[in-house]
């Protein structure tokens, strides 16, 4: 579907493309004056009331979670409102909101108390706790992901549309995102899918390829040097998988989900495990149903797929859309909601922090676990 929909808009990648392409974020073309060119009237976007710094925020207007400790945590919202918590998520307090448009692929990663990366029109880093914020050269990000005192950004460089499966490379942060680099060696140059990292020197990034033949495939590359070299290997994904998701642990132990295209609120889905950096797969769960692998374990057909978060090498979780979020804590091969929600309840983001520590908003409240295993929610649901 991703390829039927890119084969449509290449006529207009076409025209475009002296403005930059498409991508995550376009930068605007400079046009030399004309007596025969009509400057547009661009309409203003529309006002919305949002929170001053220091008044409460909503936790169900969050688009994106990331925590540093137990109690400490940062939140981001649709329009750009960034938001803290210093209670384990209890209450959130709205620190800035970020210049730009609203973002729906808006995104921030905290490394601790103070420095923190925020993906919304452009990629915006922070050493105050998200009181201010400055910009970065790089503005084009499909990703953003934090290990230490490490940050790395996926730069979109050639896409299709708006969504963030687009060909690009690697830019690396060493000092909490004040300067940035190239990483000197970087995967092959295929559609960026998904970006999972486990320390400051392991990483794994998914990304889909197409084949001679005109069908395409998944290739996982994985480094465990700082991104200095890259290995590549085959992902258990093929080409009926519309979506995929990649969690790790350290040593090499990777998850990966991979999603059919929806139909529906049904989506057809296959779990793999690797415990040698993707040399090798075990199929853990599958729905089963004709051009999927054949059912095993016990994985819910209902739902989109969107993250997949790994805690130990039992306890995992997976966040689907219209379904809420999912757990298991026998490596994957059954599946239960994480707590109560309705099919197309109010749902939101979710983060961990290691096996015990989890957040996930739903039904207009946060819900927490401090032992990876029992929830509570931290207000009163509502739907």
């Amino acid at each position: 579907m991703k390829r039927l929909v890119a084969l449509a808009l290449l006529a207009g990648f076409l025209q475009a493309c002296s403005s930059g392409g498409g991508g995550h974020k376009a930068t605007p073309t400079t046009v030399a004056p004309s007596s025969t060119l009509t400057t547009p009237t661009i309409p203003a976007a529309p006002t919305t009331t949002a929170p001053r710094p220091g008044e409460p925020a909503a936790p169900e207007t969050l688009e994106s979670m990331s925590f540093v400790d137990a109690s400490h945590g940062f939140g981001l919202t649709y329009p750009g409102v960034v938001a803290a918590t210093t209670d384990g998520g209890a209450s959130w307090v709205t620190k800035s909101r970020l210049p730009g448009p609203p973002d729906g692929h808006g995104k921030i990663v905290f490394l601790d108390r103070a420095d923190g990366a925020a993906l919304f029109d452009g990629l915006l880093v922070t050493h105050d706790g998200g009181t201010t914020w400055a910009t970065t050269p790089i503005t084009r990000a499909s990703d953003v992901a934090a290990a230490g005192t490490s940050l790395w950004a996926f730069v979109a460089e050639l896409c299709f549309s708006d969504q963030p499966d687009c060909r690009g490379h690697l830019e690396a942060s060493a000092d909490a995102g004040r300067t940035w680099r190239r990483l000197p060696s970087q995967p092959p140059p295929d559609r960026f899918t998904a970006l999972a990292r486990t320390g400051a020197m392991e990483a794994y990034l998914v990304s889909s390829f197409e084949r001679p033949d005109t069908s395409f495939g998944y290739r996982l590359s994985t480094t465990v040097d700082d991104g200095r070299h890259w290995r590549v290997r085959g992902a258990p994904c093929d080409q009926s998988a519309e979506d995929v998701a990649i969690a790790a642990l350290a040593g090499g132990r990777v998850w990966m989900v991979c999603g059919s295209q929806p139909a529906t609120i049904m989506q057809l889905k296959s779990l793999y495990r690797s415990v040698d950096r993707g040399l090798h797969w075990q199929l853990v769960a599958s729905t089963g149903v004709e051009g999927f692998p054949p059912k095993v374990g016990d994985i819910p057909i209902s739902g989109h797929l969107s993250k997949l978060f790994v805690g130990s090498d039992l306890q995992a979780w997976m966040l689907l859309g219209r379904t809420g979020l999912w757990t298991t804590s026998d490596g994957g091969r059954t599946w239960q909601l994480a707590f109560p929600f309705e099919i197309d309840g109010q749902a939101g983001p979710a983060a961990f922090l290691g096996s015990r520590y989890g957040w996930a908003v739903a039904v207009r409240v946060v819900w927490r676990t401090t032992n990876g295993a029992r929830w509570t929610s931290l207000g009163t649901p509502s739907p």
